[in-house]
């Protein structure tokens, strides 16, 4: 990058995403939290006896399941609406100005934590 442009201080974009958005997000993170606890139960339910033919079920094999039940959970609860409070865009004549939650920091970025904010210039 040249040097004008790292000298430049980005301010906040001015528009929220839609409130449509929470939904949506809660949707696709409860599609994927479905399968993943399909899988834990399975394995609980039809992998672990089968181990532990005779004896008793070791208590982790029983904390698995609820641990990530509960993970699940509090991330349906919790990160749609966080998603919703930190997403931003706007769009300039000469720029399209995104901030949005960093799940997949880039190494080397300098960015406030959680958030990842990019100026597109001239991508109109």
């Amino acid at each position: 990058m040249s040097e004008a442009t790292d000298s430049v201080a980005l301010r906040e974009p001015a528009h929220r995403v839609s409130p449509r958005a929470v939904t949506y997000w809660r949707v696709s993170a409860l599609l994927g939290a479905v399968i993943e606890v399909a899988i834990v139960v399975g394995v609980y339910v039809f992998g672990v006896p089968s181990v532990f033919d005779d004896q008793p079920r070791p208590r982790w094999t029983t904390a698995l399941p609820v641990v990530t039940v509960v993970g699940t959970l509090a991330h349906l609860i919790v990160m749609p609406p966080l998603r919703y409070r930190i997403h931003r865009w706007e769009i300039t004549p000469t720029a399209i100005h995104t901030r949005r939650l960093a799940e997949h920091r880039q190494p080397g970025r300098a960015t406030e934590p959680g958030a990842d904010r990019r100026l597109h210039p001239g991508a109109r």
